[in-house]
């Protein structure tokens, strides 16, 4: 059984979706959860389907170390600082399709609210040139 870090409040109403060793960058799908935090499923879906065609920024808050600015994401109640990560958002798109198939039968709205951090197993070893395999858990709540 699976351990995720937040549960739902209730658990009829809700789906689930969780990837695990994705080849993304966890700083750009760190930020890239956290702008879709608290939007209903189809903003999401259309969000990230505008970020990989960089119609609109992902706005960078946390981890905003050169990071460039634009205007896409200070329309973004950010400071400008802001990128289109392509890869995680194509992954957290696959994530909320998995969670909408998974709630077929439910009449609630989907919405995203928490990003995960990786597994402690996921760090690399201490060899050079290593690579590590990050995880992301996913979990989608009823709005």
């Amino acid at each position: 059984m699976v351990k995720y870090s937040q549960e739902p409040g209730n658990p009829t109403k809700s789906a689930k979706a969780m990837g695990r060793d994705l080849r993304v960058h966890f700083k750009n799908t760190r930020e890239t959860a956290f702008a879709l935090r608290k939007l209903p499923l189809a903003k999401a879906k259309r969000y990230l389907e505008d970020v990989m065609a960089h119609k609109q920024a992902i706005p960078f808050r946390r981890y905003c170390g050169g990071v460039g600015r634009t205007a896409q994401a200070k329309s973004r109640h950010s400071n400008g600082q802001g990128r289109w990560p392509v890869k995680s958002a194509r992954f957290i798109l696959d994530l909320l399709k998995n969670a909408e198939s998974e709630r077929f039968g439910c009449r609630q709205p989907l919405c995203f609210t928490h990003p995960g951090e990786p597994s402690p197993e996921a760090e690399a070893p201490h060899i050079p040139c290593s690579w590590a395999h990050q995880s992301l858990h996913v979990l989608t709540l009823p709005h």
